[in-house]
Parts: C-alpha cells; structure tokens; sequence
C-alpha cells in the first residue's frame, strides 16, 4: 500500500515530539520557583501520589493532544505534520516560559495546562483542515 509509510512516518513524528515536549514540560515544571516545597505532615505514600499527580499537569497536555492529533493528522499530508509540530514547539516554549514565571506572569499551572490543551487542539484542527489529502485527489488542483 503506497499510503502507509507517510502514515507511519507521520506517527512518528507526533510520537516523538509529543514525547520530547512532555518531557521537557515536566522538567521545566519541577524546575520552577517553589515545586518542591516541604510537606512534613504528608505520609509518604500520599506524598508520592502528590507528586506524581502534579506531575501529570505537565504532561495531561501533551497526552490529550498526542491521542488527538494522532487521529486527526496521521492521513494528511507531510506539511500538515510539520506545521502542527511548530506550532506545538512553540507553544510548549511559551507554555515552559510560563512555568518557571520568566515572563513575569505569576499563572497557575493548571491553568497553564489548560489552556495549552485547547491550543494544541486547535492547532491540530487547523493543520487538518489547512492541508486535507482528500482535495487535491478529487479536483485535481495541488
């Protein structure tokens, strides 16, 4: 099937870069001003759950818009891939920006999370319907 290698490779690339952002999202995360704060009357199961819940904050973004845009751009073409993977570098730098506070906007993270969620979805959408592969096979303009 001549269709399923760019599928494959554009797999890869979300999973790649989904991979990286998140990782670089969590470690910009427990890098900010206050993460580890002491939590002496935490037992310590409860503290670990803490921890790892908060770091599900850094990656939930990345997780949802992983699933969504695999979905969504796995059949287009080469393009839409690329520009949706700028997109989310960019925004996964303003995001990472936010959480160490170098911007000097004191955000929550969980609202930082959110509201990169809805980025990367629109993003996604974006791409998907800016460069859809069924258009130029139909009508035959490129």
């Amino acid at each position: 099937m001549p269709g399923v290698a760019p599928m494959r490779e554009n797999f890869l690339r979300l999973v790649v870069a989904h991979g990286v952002l998140a990782l670089a999202s969590g470690f910009a995360y427990w890098s900010r001003p206050g993460a580890l704060g002491s939590r002496v009357h935490m037992p310590r199961r409860a503290y670990a759950l803490f921890l790892i819940l908060q770091t599900f904050v850094a990656y939930a973004p990345y997780i949802i818009s992983g699933v969504y845009s695999c979905s969504l751009l796995l059949a287009r073409e080469r393009k839409a891939t690329l520009a949706f993977i700028g997109y989310a570098v960019g925004a996964g730098i303003i995001a990472d920006c936010l959480y160490l506070n170098l911007l000097g906007v004191n955000a929550p993270p969980l609202l930082v999370s959110v509201v990169l969620t809805i980025a990367l979805i629109a993003a996604a959408r974006f791409c998907s319907a800016r460069w859809r592969n069924d258009v130029s096979q139909w009508d035959g303009f490129d």
